[in-house]
């Protein structure tokens, strides 16, 4: 019961729903942070819309559908149900971050596993909006020491970003190669691009652009991709490097170190 004498009993909830409501009490006088509130609220409920709606049309009429149909209603149920988990995920590790957690978490991450777990569903999607997705994988690619969860969060959160910003017919591309010192990731778009009054805000927490995507599918978001991209960075002590033109496309650079700094090794060999 979660319920007592008409308060709420934080002891019987997860560590992250006790975070959530303190996040919700403590944004309570925060103008801004009903609608904050509200687009979390907007954006996970669209996607269930629409996961609820195409069940009910397969289990209704299913029979009299074509098999090409019934086969593109199901991929658009995984779709959604994909997107969901990643905006739930999103905020999941945002929590972590801001808990501090995640630097004696760390292990060598191999990027190769890491993109042949990220790749079916954003080569799913890709495919399902008409945007052509290229992967390069130079040779030889170290692993780093990393928050397991960290590199996959950078791949994800790009590849979605710049499928989502890329209309039909365009191309997104991930290079991922191996420097002397790093890892380099590349995802390159053909896109809409972002405007130079914008680049400085991307990375900021819930910052939306109000540009429309042409992506009626997978709309919206909760805009804390790229703000997890940056934070992910920031405290591998990576850097990121962003480069756009309006109309032609955007290029984020990602590089990683290998070892990691001073903190990353004491942390490595507390482990030992």
């Amino acid at each position: 019961m979660l319920l007592r004498h008409g308060r709420l009993d934080l002891g019987e909830l997860s560590p992250y729903s006790v975070w959530l409501v303190e996040e919700v009490r403590g944004g309570a006088d925060d103008p801004g942070f009903s609608e904050t509130l509200a687009l979390m609220a907007h954006e996970l409920r669209t996607p269930l819309t629409s996961i609820k709606g195409f069940t009910e049309l397969l289990l209704r009429a299913g029979d009299r559908l074509d098999e090409a149909k019934c086969q593109h209603y199901l991929h658009l149920i995984r779709q959604n149900a994909d997107i969901l988990v990643e905006q739930v995920e999103k905020m999941l590790y945002l929590h972590r971050l801001q808990a501090g957690w995640g630097v004696a978490d760390r292990e060598f991450c191999r990027l190769t596993e890491v993109i042949a777990e990220v790749l079916p569903v954003m080569d799913a999607r890709a495919q399902l909006k008409g945007v052509r997705l290229g992967v390069r994988l130079g040779e030889d690619v170290p692993a780093v020491w990393a928050d397991p969860d960290g590199p996959r969060q950078v791949v994800t959160n790009l590849l979605s970003n710049a499928i989502k910003f890329t209309p039909p017919g365009g191309d997104v591309w991930l290079d991922v190669e191996a420097a002397p010192e790093s890892v380099v990731i590349r995802v390159r778009d053909t896109g809409i691009g972002i405007p130079e009054p914008e680049r400085n805000r991307v990375f900021e927490k819930f910052y939306r652009s109000d540009r429309p995507t042409g992506d009626c599918m997978f709309p919206g978001g909760f805009g804390l991709g790229l703000y997890l991209v940056k934070s992910i960075v920031d405290r591998h002590r990576g850097r990121i490097v962003l480069e756009s033109q309006v109309g032609r496309g955007t290029t984020f650079t990602v590089i990683f170190p290998r070892e990691g700094d001073d903190e990353c090794a004491a942390t490595k060999g507390a482990g030992d």
